[in-house]
Order: C-alpha cells, then structure tokens, then sequence
C-alpha cells in the first residue's frame, strides 16, 4: 500500500471514535486499488534494489482450541504453521504470523482487538451479527471495489461463497467455500449399548428418554450404574469439538428460520411474527424435556461447569456416556469418535440417529450452507491487499486442500479414485487437529456422495453415507439477513450469552416454571423483543 496513503488512512482511524475504537459508522473505506494495489503486490520502488521484494507481513487469526496432541506445539506454533509460512513466503512473499484466539472466547478476543487496534489482518468469525456490527462502526474494510478490479482473483475462487459476506449491498467479508456435505449435526448413539439392551433406534422423544433411562438403569457398558453418563454434554454454547444440544430442541418443533446462532436452531417465524429460542413454547417444551433428564440423572450433574469439554471428553472417550450430539465434520469429534473409544472399550460403536420427528411431523436436520468462516480486514490492518492476497493464495496453491485433507501418500491414498484414509487417528493425531482451522478459505470440497463409503471404509463409511444422504432430504440452513438491525447489533453479543446462560439455568432448576419465566423476563429487559421484532421485520422486507 501507498504509505502516504498508509498514514492518511491510519491518522483517520485515530481521529475517529466509534464504540470499538476504529471509525465512525458514518466512514466505511474500502481496500485499495489500482496503482495503491499493484505497490502492495509487487513492492517494488524505483530503484529497483534488492529492498524492493522485501516480503509483507500479514497476522492471521487462528483459533486455539487448546487440542493440541502432545508433542504437537500449538495452535500457532507447529508443523503446519510451518508449512504455511515456508510456502506463503516463496509463493507469494508473504511474510505470515499467526495470533491465537482462543475459541470458547471467540467473540470477547475480537472485540478487544478492534477496540485496540490490534486486530490481525485476516480476522474471522462465523457470527453475522459480529461482522455487520464492524461494519456499521467503519471498524472493517470494505472489499467490493478489490474484489471487481482486474488484478482480483477473489471473484474466480469465492464465487459460490462470496454472497454470505455481502452486508447492505456491499461486500464486507470473504466467506470460506463450502462442501457438499458441511455443517451437519446429529445425535450419536453407542450401537454396542443398545444391541446388548436389544433396542431399537429411537423415533420419538418419550423412546430417547426410555433409551436414556435404561443406559442408567441397566448399565449395558458394565461400567457401574454410578458411572454411566446417558446423555454428555458440555455446557450450553461450547462451540468447536462439541457444544451441540441442537437436534433436541430441532425435534421438539425449534427451526432455522432466523439468522445464525451457534449450536442452536435459530428460530421460528409464523404469521409474521418471529420467535427466538427463549420465548417461543417450541424451545421451552424442549428445555422442560433437558430438565426432566438432567433431574433424573441422564445428564451429567456438572455439565454446565465443563466450559471447555474436557469433562465430556473424558465422559466419551472412556467409554461410560450413552449418546452424544455431535458436528461429524469437526476434527476430533464423530470423525474419530469411534477410534478414540476403542482405545478404551475395544468393541464401542458409535452410530448415528435419524433425525427424530417435530410436533408437526417434520424431519429437520442442520444442513450444508452456502458459505463458511467469515474472513475479514480490520481498519487498523496495514496492509489490506496482503491480507486479500493470502486468501487468494490459499485457494489458488492449493494449500487448502492439503490442510483439510492432508497429503497424498503421508495421511491418504488415493483407491479407485477416491481418497481413503489407512490410519485415521494418526490423520487425527498429525494434521487433523489443526488443518481444518488453519485452512480457512474452504471446507471439504474434495469428498463426493461416492467416495464416502471408500474414504471411511466398513461400518464407519456406510453410517457416515447415511447421515450425508439425510442431511441431503432434510437439512435446513439458518437465514441470512443482511437488512440493517441496530437493536440486534447494539445487544446481540449479550443476548447470545444471555441465550445460552439461561438455558443452562433452565436445564438445571429445580423448579422449571419459575426458572423459565426468569429466562424469559430477563430476555425481554435485554432487549429480546426488539431483536425478535427485528428479525421479522427484515424477514418480511425479504419477502418472507
């Protein structure tokens, strides 16, 4: 970037106030182009010394999900990293330094990064609300004129994608490329406990409870009545390797017809009107269902502290918990579920459920999006075209593709065209802990519907294909909403906490009346009405 420019831009920034610290709502710059781009990419300065291809420094977030294998390093600091900084500075002489984000405080990190102008340059979430909320408040770049310029290769390599990151009319974030089969969740069950029991898969939410009740009970495991955990969880919000309580409350009638909400269904809109899962009879039926099996002792008495899943790790994978609720697509949960559970209990089997009918008789399952992890460019960055040029490296070298699924020869092989994996937990082990965060420009765009059964050989392949093929006949996305909502801006990060706490308190009670109604009411002083209000109002400008 021009730095005369640099400086103008920068001394802007610092005479501007806004609630995070960067700019006022009212200024929303763009990443520059033309000649300012052509600096940034090339570097080169008029005299053409050896100064001229000094590499240029971009920060990339990286979430730290404190999972790393030992001897593994970190988050940051381990044999991938490496890799990309080797490859992104003979490449594309980008000079790469990645910065952790813890992932449980996700949201917390980024706001005290922008408010103190330290944001790295490639920033991301999955939250919408985080990401327009940056924008109104000028505090994020605004990429629409890059992305049309001629140098651009964004358009060519987000193309499917780059609407999820459009926010009144313009493009504010680049949103990693989806798969075919991304973003799914479903409850798994230990098939070994059930066939000992002679049961059936459950169908309806009184036989998941008669289910649960004769894990406790009857102890098919043999690991002692006292120790058996039917149902683990960790606590309500945990996002990453678990946190998902989601297809309860999908079969007790909760929907995806709001904007996104991690590890819950978002909502439902009927007659106009839209209805959160807090003050909505859907969700409260469903959390009056929690309350009976956490008060019975299905659920594990501490689950609401275990605020980094280490609780239900431990609950999992030694084999003592009954049925759990996963994201087969995050590295180190149903993909390896059953590895790590045979190390412990050599004939486990986890298998997944059918989606379990709502009221209405619907079948609902979370189902594939459009458009993944929100990259973004703060204001405070530098430099933006760097930035937006490591995005564009990485899908254009391929990176990707070798984060997310590792390398030919090393992690896989390549069987009658398809990619089958002879070692699973040492995939696991070696890059499956870290590719997935690391690749952030795409998700598995290299699995087809007919290499599934082949990539997860025997029983594993054969469920692994059914709930894909579910996912296909019923899955739902959450809306994306992209009409202004500065209710919703101003309080959503407290509303979804407040969303998450409460359940918990709900789950836990004593007295679930009383509890509910606390919930409720303590929404609405939050300002629950006007962020459901809003909601419908947008979702009725959509034609909704």
């Amino acid at each position: 970037m021009c730095k005369k420019l640099l400086a103008l831009l920068l001394a802007a920034v610092m005479c501007m106030s806004m609630l995070i610290g960067c700019q006022s709502s009212q200024e929303n710059g763009n990443a520059p182009t033309g000649e300012n781009a052509a600096n940034t990419r090339t570097a080169v300065d008029a005299s053409g010394d050896a100064t001229s291809t000094a590499p240029v420094k971009v920060r990339v977030e990286m979430f730290d999900r404190n999972s790393a294998p030992e001897g593994a390093g970190t988050a940051i600091d381990n044999k991938w990293t490496d890799y990309i900084e080797e490859h992104a500075l003979a490449e594309a002489n980008l000079d790469v330094e990645f910065v952790a984000c813890p992932r449980a405080e996700e949201i917390t990190k980024l706001n005290v990064w922008m408010a103190s102008s330290t944001a790295p340059d490639i920033s991301y979430t999955y939250d919408f609300n985080v990401l327009y909320g940056y924008a109104d408040q000028g505090g994020i770049y605004e990429l629409t004129d890059y992305i049309n310029s001629p140098e651009s290769k964004i358009k060519e390599y987000f193309e499917t994608s780059l609407p999820w990151g459009i926010y009144r009319g313009k493009q504010y974030a680049i949103p990693a490329v989806q798969g075919e089969f991304g973003g799914n969740t479903a409850l798994y069950v230990r098939q070994d406990w059930l066939d000992k029991l002679g049961m059936a898969h459950p169908t309806t939410p009184d036989e998941l409870y008669n289910m649960l009740k004769a894990f406790k009970t009857q102890d098919p495991g043999g690991v002692g009545k006292d120790n058996v955990v039917p149902f683990a969880l960790p606590a309500p919000g945990l996002t990453g390797l678990q946190g998902f309580y989601l297809d309860i409350l999908l079969m007790f009638g909760v929907e995806f017809d709001g904007p996104y909400i991690p590890c819950m269904p978002t909502g439902n809109y009927e007659n106009g009107i839209f209805m959160s899962p807090v003050d909505n009879p859907y969700a409260k039926n469903a959390y009056a269902y929690l309350n009976k099996l956490y008060n019975e002792g299905l659920i594990h008495p501490e689950f609401v502290t275990d605020i980094n899943g280490a609780k239900y790790d431990q609950h999992v994978f030694s084999g003592i918990a009954g049925l759990v609720n996963v994201n087969p697509q995050v590295p180190g949960t149903a993909k390896t579920l059953n590895v790590e559970t045979k190390k412990a209990v050599a004939d486990a089997y986890w298998k997944p459920i059918k989606p379990i009918a709502n009221p209405n008789g619907e079948i609902i399952m979370q189902g594939p999006r459009k458009g993944g992890l929100l990259s973004f460019v703060p204001k405070s960055s530098e430099e933006p075209e760097a930035a937006l040029k490591y995005l564009e490296w990485m899908r254009e070298s391929g990176i990707d593709k070798t984060l997310k699924i590792g390398q030919e020869g090393v992690h896989y092989n390549v069987v009658d065209g398809a990619i089958v994996y002879p070692d699973q937990a040492a995939y696991a082990k070696d890059i499956g802990w870290v590719g997935g965060d690391l690749g952030i420009t795409s998700a598995d765009l290299w699995t087809t519907t007919d290499m599934l059964k082949k990539r997860f050989p025997g029983q594993e392949g054969e469920d692994y294909f059914q709930l894909m093929e579910w996912s296909k006949e019923f899955g739902r996305t959450y809306e994306v909403i992209t009409e202004p909502r500065p209710n919703t801006l101003k309080n959503a990060s407290a509303l979804k906490d407040y969303m998450f706490e409460g359940a918990a308190k709900v789950i836990v009670s004593k007295d679930f009346e009383k509890e509910y109604e606390n919930y409720v009411s303590g929404w609405k002083k939050l300002g629950g009405d006007s962020y459901d209000a809003e909601i419908a109002s947008a979702l009725k400008t959509m034609g909704k």
